[in-house]
Formats: structure tokens, C-alpha cells, sequence
């Protein structure tokens, strides 16, 4: 079940999934790099997030997005590596663009860590495109028409 995020409940977990399942790549080029709950309510506070329930556990992958004018931006999506391959980050990004398509967003953005190869492939699945990367960051910009 996908639904909207609920701070005092679900915030600790997102902190986990987020250190385990997305930290490890921006590592790999920014070694400095860290997540600390404050700053994820920060970035949370500019838009929406939505969270993927499965059986007991109460989150197991969610999705952050803002809107700005008529682009949608998926700042990150993260799924538990036990849920893998069970259809929650599908559920999450066709979320993600309905909330986009309702707000009259035409194109879909996103940056994935350049080692992240299993995302970047999960993305061109989704129909997204690689149409920038940002070596500095060692990330890579990509887009899709909604």
C-alpha cells in the first residue's frame, strides 16, 4: 500500500532506508556525505513524500518529490533491499508522476549516483533518460515527458 508519509511515525525509518540503501553509492564520489533527520525534514517540508507499507513492516521503501512550475523532481526513492524486486519502487514512481500529471507537471526529473547501476536501469525501465551528468557530484540528471 502506498500512502502519505506521517513524520512522527514513519521519519526513523525513511532515516534508515535512506542511510542503508542510497548513502552507500553518494559515498562512493562524496565520502562526506551524510543524512541526519533534521535535513530530511527540510528537504520533506518542500513538497510530498509517500511511503510503501508491506505485511508488518510499516515502511518499506518511500518516495520525496517537489514541484516547481510545470516540472516534477523525485528527489529520492528508496526501497528496502528485503523488498527488492517485488514491484514497491514501481508503485512508489507511479505515484510520484500521478502526483506530478496532477499537478500539471510536464517532465520528470531525477539524479541517480553514477555507480548506481541498478537504478539508473530501474529509471530507463520508467522510460527515464540520462541527459546530464554532473561529475562534480558524480551524479547523473534523468528526465522523462509525463
Amino acid at each position: 500500500m502506498i500512502r502519505k508519509r506521517n513524520s512522527s511515525k514513519d521519519d526513523a525509518a525513511i532515516v534508515r532506508l535512506t542511510q542503508s540503501e542510497l548513502l552507500p553509492f553518494t559515498r562512493l564520489t562524496r565520502p562526506e556525505a551524510e543524512v541526519k533527520l533534521p535535513d530530511l525534514q527540510k528537504r520533506f517540508a518542500l513538497g510530498k513524500t509517500y511511503v510503501a507499507e508491506s505485511g508488518a513492516q510499516a515502511v518499506a521503501g518511500f518516495v520525496s518529490l517537489q514541484v516547481s512550475g510545470t516540472n516534477l523532481f523525485v528527489d529520492m526513492l528508496a526501497v528496502d533491499s528485503k523488498f527488492h524486486g517485488r514491484g514497491l519502487g514501481t508503485l512508489l514512481m507511479q505515484r510520484a508522476e500521478e502526483y506530478g500529471r496532477s499537478k500539471k507537471c510536464r517532465l520528470s526529473s531525477l539524479y541517480v549516483d553514477r555507480v548506481n547501476q541498478k537504478a539508473i536501469s530501474f529509471y530507463q525501465n520508467k522510460g527515464y533518460e540520462t541527459t546530464r551528468y554532473l561529475p562534480k557530484l558524480g551524479v547523473q540528471l534523468m528526465q522523462k515527458r509525463l
